[in-house]
């Protein structure tokens, strides 16, 4: 990828729907640790500092803030570990909604602004996404979206201990992305 684009990338400010996504700043912290409770805000603002470093510098990670219409911080939704191999571009799909914003349809407002960013700015093929089976309302979201489930998986890890868990990989492609939402603006047109 050219280093302009990347740049630009970078610094863009995106209008999806009802919401507003912007890179994520070290001012989004305090935001972040609503979603993180396993950490102090200071432990957060600590890793912030460290990762946005990172993540401007990094062309393989993404990470915006979306905040709502009156500027209310509603989530993060991430692009990770994006490979620019030609005919491979892809990227890892994270998406976290603040608790009084579930269940309000934000998330899929999330993930098509994350995927519209990935597909049309960074010019990926496909997006994957690994959800816990028993994350039902962010599985829902992502096939809303036009992910497909492509196969699910016993994994490991390590947190305070071991554990097993079940987890669903899914994925999109651009051109099931554009699909879904070609036939979408034409139901929208036909119904005004």
């Amino acid at each position: 990828m050219a280093n302009n684009t990347y740049e630009n990338a970078k610094n863009i400010v995106i209008t999806c729907k009802e919401i507003i996504a912007k890179p994520t700043t070290l001012e989004d912290a305090l935001y972040i640790a609503e979603v993180t409770p396993q950490y102090t805000p200071q432990k957060i603002k600590k890793l912030c500092e460290n990762n946005i470093k990172n993540w401007n510098s990094s062309p393989e990670e993404y990470h915006l803030s979306i905040f709502n219409r009156n500027n209310e911080w509603i989530g993060k939704g991430s692009l990770h570990f994006v490979d620019y191999t030609p005919n491979n571009r892809n990227a890892l799909l994270s998406v976290v909604v603040a608790p009084k914003y579930r269940g309000l349809h934000y998330a899929s407002d999330v993930i098509n602004c994350v995927l519209n960013y990935g597909f049309e700015k960074l010019n990926l093929e496909f997006v994957e996404a690994h959800i816990k089976s028993n994350n039902i309302p962010s599985i829902k979201a992502s096939k809303k979206c036009g992910f497909q489930e492509i196969y699910a998986d016993e994994v490991s890890i390590k947190k305070e201990r071991i554990e097993e868990e079940r987890w669903i990989f899914l994925k999109c492609t651009k051109e099931s992305f554009k699909n879904l939402y070609f036939h979408q603006d034409n139901k929208d047109n036909k119904s005004k």
